[in-house]
């Protein structure tokens, strides 16, 4: 009985693992975006970025060069210098997160989002407002390659 138990426990955990392995690993040359190095990318955020949220306190992404920490198979993670501010009644509040890209925009939404890290669930993805698309991308956010800022 007790061996049963102990086979029950350790395909658990080979499942666990088996559905964690394809998840987010920190970033390698490997990792692209399009068909070039991800680790020679960032994003630079001019001014501060609202991401409101339904249901939920706004985050903000501060100013600060974005660079990429994280890859899975949705694309990349370009952590903030000073992680994600939380902004509710009850104040501001820090976590770790930035900005998420998606590395293959044939097949997922292409335009960036706000990832932040709030609990062990993993990442949790917002879309940045459609203003930033329209009117402040390239003046309040911009794609830099090689350090040189891409449209």
């Amino acid at each position: 009985m007790l061996l049963r138990k102990h086979s029950i426990l350790v395909a658990v955990y080979v499942a666990i693992g088996l559905a964690c392995a394809g998840g987010r690993h920190p970033i390698t040359e490997a990792d692209l975006i399009g068909t070039a190095p991800a680790v020679n990318s960032s994003f630079l955020v001019k001014e501060e970025i609202l991401v409101p949220v339904d249901l939920s306190p706004d985050f903000v992404l501060p100013p600060g060069e974005y660079l990429p920490q994280y890859a899975d198979k949705h694309g990349i993670y370009y952590a903030s210098p000073s992680g994600v501010v939380r902004r509710s009644k009850d104040g501001d509040e820090n976590y770790p997160g930035g900005i998420h890209f998606p590395s293959q925009p044939d097949r997922y939404y292409t335009f960036p989002s706000l990832y932040v890290d709030l609990s062990a669930l993993g990442p949790m993805k917002y879309p940045l407002p459609e203003s930033v698309r329209r009117s402040t991308w390239g003046t309040h956010i911009v794609f830099l390659y090689d350090g040189k800022p891409i449209e």
